[in-house]
């Protein structure tokens, strides 16, 4: 397992080796660090998410040009606190880039593809790949989905295709929150031979 526990670090493939360094088994799961890099890996078989992000209190990552195949959960995934947390405020990811990553086969038990959520605030997802996706036992597979607090949202330039759900999905709120999506903007994305809509606003509990 690779868990940085301190902020201002880099994690890079030498330039030029790019995805040549092949990470198994367990992602990169990163809890309280700001002024993060992970950059240029392959992740296979992973029996969680591939790169993991968690706050509260965390500013400035970057997720750029990774290739994720066969994960159990999401390629990516960013949450301002962990899922089962009811944070105090939300605002606990800040200042987000996840761009150029290829993300096949993932959520292959549950998730979604690329999860941002539980408080996100100011996050890029630009140019990425979401594809050859598979039905999970408990219907995941959404390709990005927004849930539970996600601010100032940005999600441009990606294709999705080939995925066993919808493309996009903005989610108002959990079952226990009363979290607000405001600020999104979704455009020059490309989605085809999906199995569900191509961008779905709605609710999954009683948000708005």
């Amino acid at each position: 397992r690779i868990e940085p526990r301190t902020s201002n670090v880099v994690f890079s493939a030498y330039p030029g080796d790019e995805h040549e360094v092949v990470i198994r088994g367990w992602g990169i799961r990163a809890k309280g660090t700001s002024n993060l890099i992970i950059h240029g890996f392959k992740f296979r078989d992973i029996a969680n998410n591939a790169i993991q992000v968690i706050g509260p209190d965390v500013r400035n990552v970057v997720i750029a040009d990774n290739d994720t195949y066969n994960t159990d959960y999401a390629g990516v995934s960013v949450r301002g606190v962990l899922s089962s947390s009811d944070p105090e405020n939300f605002d606990g990811v800040r200042d987000i880039l996840i761009i150029g990553n290829k993300i096949r086969r993932a959520s292959m038990i549950n998730s979604e593809v690329l999860s941002i959520g539980s408080g996100v605030v100011n996050i890029d997802i630009v140019a990425n790949e979401l594809s050859d996706g598979a039905p999970s036992s408990e219907g995941g597979d959404e390709g990005i989905a927004l849930k539970e607090g996600v601010r100032a949202a940005r999600i441009y330039g990606n294709t999705m295709f080939d995925l066993a759900d919808r493309g996009i999905h903005l989610d108002g709120g959990s079952y226990s929150w009363d979290a607000l999506i405001t600020d999104v903007e979704i455009f020059d994305n490309l989605m085809y031979n999906n199995d569900a809509q191509g961008i779905w606003i709605t609710t999954e509990g009683e948000g708005d």
